[in-house]
């Protein structure tokens, strides 16, 4: 049976040629055509000795040739390995640097959290301390506003009190919130008994005053301060005023019936006028 000759590719083949000394390393090579060659005729015969010489030195060259090929071999085979033991060492430094980065950006994320976090009630607290110290301010010019109040009215400077009391009664307004608190229900209580004992002093100082005609400075102060207390000073002091001027018309037509309408309330000054009419 003959024996099939190795089929290799075109690469294997240049390869191959490369390497090769001599025609004997061909994989085509007709070996019988060659010897032919070698030998055309009986007398080339007695050079056999050289050509089997030149031969073995060939064959020697290419097993120095393999064993070069096949060290060189081992050797690539082992840096290839180191290498590829480089690479997976590269590879899981760089899986744990990943990770290292993943994890400090976690904690960076964490950090922005707790640092918004604090900034947020940083914030709150700003606020509240703000407001807090507003409301201390109020409160100091409250208890300044109600110890001068209570000091002007016993001296009677009405002056004073015409243009402190508006203020106190507006900032006392900002504090209706807090009216559970023991302190500011006390100073809302003292605030009210001001009140009361002003509109008393003041109704008798401004019935004097008119009574005696003396209508300067402190008159027109005093009707400042009842225009801000308002309410029932003013009604009852412009009920008494009215009581006053139409006296004098009570006593006169008292006894007259085309007069008698002017027996009735006298507090209603404009239906007096129309009874006068």
């Amino acid at each position: 049976m003959e024996e099939e000759v190795p089929i290799y590719s075109d690469k294997v083949t240049s390869a191959i040629d490369e390497m090769c000394i001599s025609e004997l390393c061909r994989p085509d090579l007709d070996l019988t055509a060659h010897i032919n060659k070698l030998f055309p005729t009986e007398q080339s015969l007695s050079q056999l000795d050289h050509v089997m010489q030149s031969i073995e030195q060939e064959i020697e060259d290419l097993d120095s040739e393999l064993a070069d090929l096949v060290e060189m071999h081992g050797q690539a085979g082992a840096e290839g390995e180191t290498a590829l033991l480089q690479a997976h060492a590269a590879m899981a430094e760089l899986e744990q640097r990943i990770r290292l980065i993943k994890g400090k950006t976690q904690s960076s994320e964490s950090n922005v959290h707790e640092m918004t976090k604090d900034i947020k009630q940083l914030d709150v607290a700003k606020r509240n301390l703000t407001a807090s110290i507003t409301t201390l301010h109020h409160l100091h010019l409250l208890l300044t506003g109600v110890n001068s109040l209570n000091s002007w009215i016993a001296a009677r400077r009405y002056s004073d009190i015409a243009s402190e009391l508006p203020a106190v009664l507006n900032v006392l307004q900002l504090f209706d919130s807090y009216i559970h608190v023991e302190p500011v229900k006390n100073l809302t209580d003292k605030v009210q008994k001001l009140k009361s004992e002003l509109s008393v002093q003041l109704a008798a100082d401004l019935k004097h005053a008119f009574q005696a005609g003396a209508l300067n400075q402190m008159a027109a102060d005093m009707c400042k301060v009842a225009a801000v207390l308002g309410g029932k000073v003013e009604d009852e002091f412009r009920k008494w005023y009215i009581d006053q001027q139409l006296a004098e018309y009570h006593v006169l037509y008292s006894e007259s019936e085309d007069v008698a309408c002017f027996m009735g309330d006298w507090s209603n000054f404009s239906h007096g006028i129309l009874c006068l009419y």
